[in-house]
């Protein structure tokens, strides 16, 4: 089977196509019996049974259970890969990826699996006879899942808003596609516009009342709106999202905060709940960064990194040591269950913080610093809260926080592209040498178009320096 977007078209014209809440076919409803495409959402139970199948998605390895958490660790600062490795992610620690490389593979194919899936259930939602309101709250779920797969595409395959919005983005796909199809990229500032138009769509959809834990609902949306217009610059809407979400989501307390992290998060906008069941399919991260007999014992804490952190900081428990080996303590059971934080209040916060302090409110060095210091007091006590921070200053210590407070949740590499600073890998960073300091607009900060998209789709265009 071919893993690109030109043959989605192809595979729902000749495939009989089944929705899975638990298996890797791509439009399973029934696992045992094959449905046509066209026949296979009939009924309002058909509609959520398909968004099991979007949540399946995400969970993938290639996806919100490994790739897109490790990858923008590992090429950053932060987070390494061991001298003794499993070779799991070793080429994106050094810069070396390749476009016929298994990994941009399966960090492209996912979100469009999704995406393909969230086309064809809008397709059909409309004429399904059922309760409105439900329909609609699904159908913003889908818009939802849809721009986050997009949002997530961008950001891994090309550069931040920020560095020019008229560069090669990705292509959006809103539509089922015929099997003749060929998709050429579209721009990143087209690619922020959709991703923000559906998730607009979808807050206007999603029924507020109806907020399921592991399931995308009002606040995810909104929660992951304030995220994309802090990328896309648009800093007051960032602020006046991400504040009324706080107004209504809450921080865990300093003695909650090991729970975020053991399945019992108690700030939660929007994570994806694991069972054993669901990270047995194969590798993850919980996999990844636990030593033996856990895990692969793939990972390392940074120098850089671990000097971040004073012993009083409850965030210094994150760390764990085996022999002489730092590692993220985020994913506890090794894999097992380890659920998948996509987004939660402390992020809204600190992106509260940062979209005060770049954006044209009067009161915006104090509003930046009353979110920025929420984060801090409850992880380390009130005398740490910052005070007298303005400008570059006040970003810098934001940016810190954000490294504290997310490493090993998928965040750091864009953190430190979208805001232009350099990589500054330190003398613990092994492979090759030139990608120990790397510009932030270095082609190699992105991914390879894959080969395999390369090979079939005449409109694609190659990433520069691949």
């Amino acid at each position: 089977m071919k893993n690109n977007i030109k043959f989605i078209g192809r595979l729902i014209v000749a495939f009989s196509l089944m929705f899975s809440a638990c298996g890797e076919s791509f439009l399973d409803v029934d696992p045992s019996n094959s449905v046509l495409a066209e026949k296979a959402i009939r009924s309002e139970k058909d509609v959520e049974v398909a968004i099991n199948g979007l949540y399946n998605d995400m969970q993938d390895r290639h996806w919100m259970s490994s790739t897109y958490l490790a990858i923008p660790g590992v090429m950053a600062d932060g987070i390494g890969i061991n001298v003794k490795n499993s070779n799991r992610y070793t080429a994106s620690y050094g810069y070396y990826v390749q476009k016929g490389y298994a990994d941009p593979l399966g960090a492209w194919k996912l979100p469009y699996r999704l995406i393909r899936k969230a086309n064809l259930i809008l397709e059909k939602v409309d004429n399904i006879k059922g309760d409105k309101v439900e329909l609609n709250h699904y159908k913003g779920v889908v818009l939802g899942l849809r721009a986050f797969a997009h949002f997530d595409l961008v950001r891994m395959f090309a550069h931040p808003y920020s560095q020019g919005g008229d560069a090669l983005g990705i292509p959006i796909v809103t539509g089922v596609l015929p099997s003749t199809a060929d998709v050429a990229r579209n721009t990143v500032g087209e690619v922020y516009t959709q991703v923000i138009k559906d998730l607009n769509d979808a807050t206007k959809l999603l029924n507020p009342k109806k907020i399921e834990r592991g399931k995308f609902h009002y606040w995810g949306a909104k929660a992951l709106l304030a995220r994309v217009y802090l990328y896309h610059e648009d800093w007051d809407l960032a602020a006046k999202i991400a504040t009324e979400v706080l107004e209504n989501n809450s921080l865990a307390k300093r003695e909650q905060y090991m729970q975020i992290f053991n399945g019992n998060n108690p700030e939660s906008i929007f994570e994806l709940i694991n069972t054993a069941v669901d990270n047995g399919r194969g590798d993850n991260i919980g996999k990844l960064v636990n030593p033996k007999p856990k895990g692969y014992g793939d990972v390392f804490i940074t120098e850089h990194l671990q000097a971040l952190f004073k012993p009083s900081d409850i965030r210094h428990s994150l760390i764990a040591k085996s022999d002489s080996i730092y590692y993220p303590n985020k994913y506890p059971t090794g894999g097992v269950s380890d659920n998948v934080q996509i987004i939660r209040a402390s992020e809204v916060s600190l992106i509260a913080a940062e979209a005060y302090a770049k954006g044209t409110n009067p009161r915006k060095d104090e509003l930046s610093l009353e979110y920025l210091n929420k984060v801090i007091t409850r992880s380390v006590n009130k005398d740490a809260a910052l005070s007298n921070l303005t400008g570059q200053a006040l970003v810098d210590s934001i940016l810190v926080e954000r490294e504290r407070e997310l490493f090993c949740e998928g965040h750091r590499l864009f953190d430190l592209t979208r805001n232009n600073k350099e990589i500054r890998r330190g003398d613990d960073y092994w492979s090759a040498k030139e990608y120990k300091f790397i510009k932030p607009n270095n082609p190699k900060t992105i991914l390879p178009i894959p080969l395999s998209e390369m090979n079939v789709n005449s409109k694609m265009k190659q990433n520069p320096g691949y």
